[in-house]
């Protein structure tokens, strides 16, 4: 899994970092008719936060994943759903 970094740019004081897609997770959750309300239960916790996770603003947990995995996708592997494509904000 990919860990998130933010660094602050000493020029603009903008946060500048990397955004990690989960491109597999999203495309198997459209497939599956999977809503974001659905990870959140499963994981306990709010909507918004689900939807962060999920859209890479913040990091799954290794239990988050296991569970998401074991719950949604018992037939793919945890590398395949959380695999990133890291992308450079500027």
């Amino acid at each position: 899994l990919t860990v998130l970094s933010y660094r602050k740019s000493s020029i603009d004081g903008n946060l500048r970092g990397v955004i990690v897609v989960y491109r597999n997770l999203l495309a198997e959750m459209k497939r599956n008719d999977i809503k974001n309300r659905d990870i959140a239960d499963c994981i306990g916790v709010s909507a918004r936060t689900a939807s962060n996770k999920i859209n890479g603003r913040s990091e799954f947990s290794w239990k988050e994943t296991c569970s998401i995995q074991r719950m949604f996708f018992p037939d793919l592997t945890k590398e395949y759903l959380f695999g990133t494509d890291s992308k450079t904000p500027f």
